[in-house]
């Protein structure tokens, strides 16, 4: 029988998050040359999009989730480790990591070896309508 109730809308809050990886994984690698005074610097990018369920503090509902994870230079000035907003569907959210290189080769490798599923987040209020900027992530695993 399929159930015909509708999700609930996604609701954002600050506190700790859980999250559960789950599907295929995804990435793009690349890389380009920015100009910066006249002197051509090579900029990397490397990132993973992973489908997860998010489950908010103060709830045990589930909310489907993509989760973007980017790689970004260590040189680089960045105010927040990520942001959870809602999606195009208001009962869908997005949660954006940001982790130093090094640190995404690890996250793909557990991934790819399914070491890892379960993670946790902290979401703080954001200045910005209709997101929450995360604070830490983490997630244990086993070897």
């Amino acid at each position: 029988m399929t159930n015909t109730n509708p999700l609930p809308p996604a609701v954002l809050e600050p506190g700790i998050w859980r999250g559960e990886f789950y599907g295929k994984v995804s990435g793009t690698v690349g890389s380009d040359v920015r100009s910066i005074n006249s002197s051509g610097r090579i900029s990397g990018i490397c990132y993973i999009v992973v489908p997860a369920w998010l489950t908010p503090p103060s709830s045990l509902n589930e909310h489907r989730s993509v989760v973007w994870i980017g790689a970004v230079s260590e040189q680089a000035q960045h105010s927040s480790i990520g942001r959870l907003s809602k999606g195009h569907d208001p009962r869908l959210l997005s949660l954006t990591l940001k982790v130093i290189f090094s640190e995404i080769n690890t996250i793909i490798t557990l991934l790819r070896k399914r070491q890892i599923t379960e993670f946790h987040f902290e979401a703080v209020p954001s200045q910005r309508d209709g997101e929450c900027e995360v604070a830490g992530w983490s997630s244990t695993f086993g070897v």
